[in-house]
């Protein structure tokens, strides 16, 4: 089979969902990415019923905790909900890129096992480069299916030895817009049910509960959102976003265990974060809602590690702080 599959997000508002149901039958749909749900999610779900429909996370994770959380928000968001296409890990973002193969492939593995073991059929979405060169395609391919970006004429080569089931071929007018245009070649709907997969004959599992301080993070040494969701639950603070906002950039460069995808960097005084200042209100300093020089000293006095003043890539002091964090 070969047929017209669309994807679609928050970037098609005013789409005219009538033209779309009358030119194609498939489309998958952005749920969310990093811990957030995509603001249209619901409105591209209620208005495309009766077609065939899938979902997918654009994924921001820089370790596998982070994709476990990711994966449980995702599942949060589809629950009671009917896909019978497959459910995606869209995992391409350029900030994720340096972080080595061993790691990415840990982080696709552990979203994977997050979704499968919900009783859904799992695939990965990502560019013919990153499936190459990035992450370990070939042996990930073995274990999920794909859903594979090359924007050519053509669909990637067999020599490439890649086993997908969608090939997103660059962009398509439907709907009164370019959208992201793909070909299906697998009939999922029938695969997913032969499997019993998605929840599709029978009532959906209850909504997976969101992490609690109960929930482990990796302690190693580095700050990511999930260090910072893990702060924010154990301070038991209103907002649990997993960003520590209005940072002030020149302590960024000597503070590399302290990740842009939590950290929000700015260039200017800009009231600094509610979340730093109940870590400085523990740690007995200011409580200016900046992280700087005083405030990890603080913090490397209170974990017991050497004090400098800066976080190093991994660092001794958020390590231990992760550490602490998972004992509260």
């Amino acid at each position: 089979m070969k047929e017209l599959c669309i994807d679609i997000s928050t970037w098609q508002g005013g789409i005219d969902y009538n033209d779309i149901r009358s030119k194609c039958n498939y489309a998958i749909l952005r749920a969310g990415f990093d811990i957030t749900k995509d603001n249209r999610f619901e409105e591209h779900y209620a208005n495309l019923q009766g077609m065939h429909l899938g979902a997918y996370w654009y994924s921001y994770a820089t370790n596998e905790s982070e994709a476990r959380t990711e994966a449980r928000t995702f599942l949060s968001i589809i629950n009671g909900k009917k896909f019978d296409l497959p459910i995606y890990l869209d995992i391409e973002d350029g900030s994720m890129s340096g972080l080595g193969r061993g790691t990415l492939d840990a982080i696709v593995r552990a979203f994977g096992e997050e979704i499968q073991n919900a009783g859904y059929y799992f695939g990965v979405y990502t560019n013919l480069n990153w499936y190459r060169n990035i992450l370990s395609g070939s042996e990930l391919n073995k274990q999920f299916d794909w859903w594979i970006a090359l924007w050519d004429n053509d669909p990637p080569s067999p020599s490439y030895g890649i086993n997908y089931g969608i090939w997103q071929f660059g962009s398509t007018w439907i709907g009164g817009q370019n959208v992201d245009g793909n070909y299906i070649y697998k009939d999922y709907p029938t695969i997913i049910r032969e499997l019993g997969l998605n929840h599709l004959d029978g009532p959906t599992p209850p909504t997976p509960p969101t992490p609690t301080p109960t929930h482990q993070i990796a302690e190693d040494g580095i700050w990511g959102k999930d260090t910072t969701l893990k702060v924010q639950e154990v301070f038991n603070l209103e907002v649990k976003d997993g960003i520590i906002s209005n940072q002030l950039s020149w302590f960024r460069d000597e503070n590399p265990a302290l990740l842009d995808s939590t950290f929000e960097w700015k260039d200017y005084m800009a009231g600094g974060s509610l979340t730093m200042c109940a870590i400085q209100n523990w740690l007995g300093v200011e409580a200016d809602g900046y992280i700087g020089p005083n405030t990890i000293s603080a913090l490397q006095r209170k974990m017991g590690t050497p004090v400098d003043g800066c976080c190093s890539y991994p660092s001794a002091v958020v390590k231990a702080f992760q550490h602490w964090l998972n004992q509260q």
